[in-house]
């Protein structure tokens, strides 16, 4: 997956946990747990694509995910 698509990708989720009155920050953190392996192979840096999403100020979020993707594993509810 490009930069470009991740950065979609992370407006979409910002965006729609804002509308669905969700933890924001929950979901950015989900977010950088589901694309963690995408968001290493893509080569780019957290700050940047978050710049690109529109929303900089939640790096520090994302990486957060991503750091959690090694301990944890997302279940859907039933």
């Amino acid at each position: 997956m490009t930069a470009a698509q991740l950065a979609d990708r992370l407006r979409d989720t910002y965006f729609s946990a804002m509308k669905s009155d969700s933890g924001v920050t929950v979901a950015i953190c989900l977010f950088g747990v589901r694309h963690a392996a995408e968001i290493i192979s893509s080569g780019v840096a957290m700050h940047r694509l978050c710049r690109m999403a529109g929303i900089p100020n939640l790096a520090p979020t994302v990486n957060l995910g991503m750091n959690l993707n090694e301990y944890i594993s997302i279940k859907k509810m039933p």
